[in-house]
């Protein structure tokens, strides 16, 4: 089942690929339907303003504005709008084949986000998520010691009607981090006993072999 998974992948990857093209120009040709806030245009002055090496800023469909945070050959991060992010990752196979990994984030940075992972060919022919990482839960955050039938855990539990998780991905290696961020919406003293229960840390995964890997968790 593992190898048919890794051979649909390789065979759509390498069906879209007539070249090697950098995030940059996969960011232009990105779908609008993908980033509705910035056409093609937008997108491509905000590219030309970065290579120039200047502040890479342009207004958004909606009025906002929209700014390159970084870019390299690999990785893009984009504030689409304020509190609205996007990161893009050029992930390798084989033969110079890539996926793209797209990142959606929403919400306060201080406070804590919320993100989308999606996954496409380099032609944005979407990939199902299925076999290329397990999504992150709440119970990847939980402490070895902590007691999950106590009723402060219970309260928790009951607050948490919805799951919020932070995925990034790193400009410099194959790397995704996710972060359980749920408390951080919480009022004071219901965050302080949820400190007692979730490492305020980072799940790792590695890209390897055509998927995102479980590497561990790291401190804050």
């Amino acid at each position: 089942m593992r190898k048919r998974w890794i051979a649909m992948v390789l065979a759509a990857a390498m069906s879209a690929a007539a070249q090697a093209q950098d995030v940059a120009e996969l960011f232009v040709k990105m779908p609008d339907t993908q980033l509705v806030l910035l056409n093609e245009a937008s997108r491509k002055t905000l590219v030309d303003m970065h290579r120039a090496g200047e502040k890479a800023t342009v207004n958004n469909e909606m009025g906002g504005m929209a700014e390159i945070w970084k870019m390299t050959d690999d990785y893009l991060w984009l504030e689409t709008s304020m509190g609205n992010f996007i990161q893009i990752r050029r992930l390798p196979l084989v033969n110079h084949t890539y996926v793209i990994c797209l990142i959606t984030s929403v919400g306060i940075v201080r406070q804590g986000q919320d993100s989308r992972v999606e996954f496409f060919t380099t032609d944005w022919t979407p990939l199902p998520t299925e076999g290329m990482y397990r999504p992150a839960t709440m119970r990847d955050f939980l402490r070895a010691d902590a007691d999950t039938t106590s009723e402060d855990f219970k309260e928790i539990c009951a607050a948490a009607d919805i799951d919020l998780f932070h995925y990034k991905l790193s400009p410099d290696d194959l790397t995704m981090s996710v972060r359980y961020n749920t408390p951080k919406y919480f009022d004071q003293a219901l965050q302080e006993k949820a400190n007692r229960f979730f490492i305020d840390g980072w799940k790792v995964y590695t890209w390897r072999n055509g998927r995102f890997e479980e590497s561990g968790i790291t401190a804050k």
